[in-house]
């Protein structure tokens, strides 16, 4: 690794005139943001405002500026321009555009091309074709690296064992790639060990990690998470690339902790049988996939996953069958979506307008085209014919539902599709509890988390955490509408119990715990509760307050959770009991943060 002087780079780029609380990120660069802030102010001077697409590049001399043509004749990288040269310690160019108009513009665009901050900060080098092999020499060789290179070289083993088997051009050189037949057993034997090679490098590389710092924590939970996920990753590869009979070498034994596990059963027990459950993201994904094979947990459940539906190898492996699954019913023929084929569908085709209207549901998507994961989800709704039951998993963002909203339930940890109920709701958020599947579900299908055999929380227990809390809240207060107050008082026992403050410190997905108590005549659980309540959004909040390290984000983030907690809790304490003890320490504790928030955003906006 180049050791740069951080005093050198602290005294540069702290006089420029973008600046931060944290200026550099661990290997020496200046942060991301900050880089576009100057690109986004200088272009006008770099004599390329004519092209189509800026991007960015992290490379071993510096931050470089280049541009794409997307046009159809053409697909090479132009004008490459060194920017922020690390040899020099500054930018390349100190003139700045005044048009914040345009400024805005080519922020934006430089915001939607795949790439984020947080990408850039993690790895040393990043954002161009070979970033991975950079990272690999300059790494591979070191017998003493710290957490931060540990992590970037597992990743850069990990995207180069990607790169191989889609030819992605931003992760290698694309004559590098494989360039694989789209059908099952496309890999020889020597390929096959090379994509294996460097799967197996970084998963050694996490355990190295972990080893080091059993603690160090990722974007999706702890370094084990991390590793258990890899090692699904190239079970699925195997397994749709070659088949499944060679992928189960690949499933190795013990793989994630009990509160993993224990989410995964839960998510797949919130489906009928035969059902086809929709996933996002890899802790909704790869974990089911493991209790399935390895466990033989629900196999009769089709698991797919909506972002990797848009690749043609991924829906003809569903459309075998999986495990004790049915196959995806699907009508469009596997030569109409290969490749690109059905990449993007515009409303004025008539794809668009048939594929709505198989559906049998009244459907307006927000979007003014779909893409082939889409297309794929609305052919299956329209094939299927509701002869098996369609889910979606609750950790789905709101924009995969394609209007599909109003004819959602929520039940366990899903969201069901139900052609026969249709509500007013916008958003999945708002679906209607199915109260009966509920109680059911809490009561015989749920498996709590053994926390004497879990190890310490990470960031993704707390996110998972917080889906629990959420439905089971939403199920107790449509107990409580329905005056069935033991069942809303034992259910609300039971997520105290299963998600213990001690372990998960309660915060604003239970902030109607208190309420619900006092309605179900819980006065001393819902005082207990309130002050549990109050005490961790106070935390949350002078932590923020004082951290100076996170970003605006999370720092507006954090400051809002805690301050409508707060002012929740006061409403209704103050209608409940006005001039009481917890009345008066909310009314104390609330006013001058909310105070200090306000005048605080004032000060930043400027």
């Amino acid at each position: 690794m180049k050791i740069i002087s951080v005093l050198t780079f602290l005294a540069t780029f702290y006089s420029a005139t973008y600046s931060q609380a944290k200026i550099i990120d661990s290997f020496g660069y200046p942060l991301y943001d900050s880089v576009v802030w100057h690109v986004s102010h200088q272009l006008s001077t770099l004599d390329i405002r004519d092209a189509q697409q800026y991007r960015l590049a992290k490379k071993p001399d510096g931050w470089h500026v280049y541009v794409i043509d997307y046009l159809p004749d053409s697909t090479a990288e132009k004008k490459d321009r060194l920017f922020l040269s690390l040899q020099k310690h500054d930018y390349l160019n100190h003139a700045y555009y005044s048009n914040e108009k345009e400024t805005e513009k080519i922020t934006a665009q430089l915001a939607l091309l795949g790439f984020n901050g947080n990408d850039f900060e993690l790895m040393p080098y990043y954002g161009y074709a070979g970033w991975t092999d950079d990272i690999i020499d300059h790494l591979k060789d070191s017998a003493t690296l710290c957490d931060q290179d540990l992590f970037a070289l597992s990743r850069a083993y990990a995207y180069k064992s990607y790169g191989f088997l889609d030819n992605i051009k931003s992760y290698m050189n694309p004559a590098q790639g494989f360039h694989l037949e789209d059908k099952p057993n496309c890999m020889s034997a020597k390929q096959l060990e090379e994509y294996r090679k460097y799967e197996r490098l970084s998963m050694e590389t996490d355990l190295r990690l972990r080893k080091q710092n059993p603690r160090y924590e990722t974007y999706i939970g702890d370094i084990y998470n991390e590793y258990s996920n890899e090692a699904m990753t190239s079970y699925l590869d195997v397994a749709y690339y070659q088949n499944t009979k060679e992928a189960a070498n690949d499933i190795k034994p013990g793989l994630y902790g009990p509160f993993i596990i224990s989410f995964a059963k839960n998510l797949l027990n919130s489906c009928e049988p035969n059902a086809i459950l929709f996933t996002q993201g890899d802790n909704d994904t790869y974990p089911l996939y493991y209790v399935q094979a390895s466990m033989g947990f629900r196999k009769d459940v089709l698991v797919v996953n909506i972002n990797l539906l848009s690749t043609s190898r991924y829906i003809n492996f569903l459309r075998l069958g999986v495990y004790d699954a049915k196959p995806l019913p699907v009508t469009l023929k596997p030569e109409e979506y290969s490749g690109t084929n059905l990449d993007y569908v515009r409303k004025d085709d008539k794809l668009y307008s048939k594929l709505l209207k198989a559906t049998s549901l009244d459907l307006s998507p927000a979007k003014g085209l779909l893409e082939k994961n889409d297309v794929i989800l609305l052919d299956m709704i329209g094939t299927n014919l509701w002869k098996r039951p369609i889910n979606f998993s609750a950790t789905m963002a709101p924009e995969y539902f394609l209007g599909m909203e109003k004819y959602l339930t929520a039940e366990g940890m899903t969201y069901r599709l139900n052609p026969d109920i249709k509500s007013d709701a916008q958003f999945c958020y708002n679906a209607p509890m199915n109260v009966s599947f509920n109680c059911d579900y809490f009561n015989k299908k749920f498996e709590a988390t053994n926390w004497k055999t879990q190890p310490e929380r990470d960031v993704n227990v707390g996110r998972m955490t917080a889906n629990y809390r959420a439905v089971i809240s939403k199920t107790c207060e449509a107990l409580v509408k329905e005056k069935r107050l033991k069942e809303a008082k034992d259910l609300m026992d039971m997520s105290f119990s299963s998600f213990p403050d001690s372990v998960i410190p309660l915060n604003v997905f239970c902030f109607t715990a208190a309420e619900i108590y006092f309605q179900c005549g819980a006065q001393k659980q819902a005082d207990e509760a309130a002050t549990l309540l109050l005490n961790n959004s106070i935390t949350q909040f002078e932590t923020c307050k004082s951290d100076k390290s996170i970003s605006n984000d999370e720092w507006n983030r954090g400051m809002r959770e805690s301050l409508y907690t707060m002012q929740e809790l006061l409403t209704f304490y103050q209608r409940e009991f006005p001039g009481g003890t917890i009345t008066k320490n909310l009314e104390t504790n609330f006013q001058p943060r909310k105070d200090y928030y306000y005048k605080e955003m004032e000060l930043r906006k400027n």
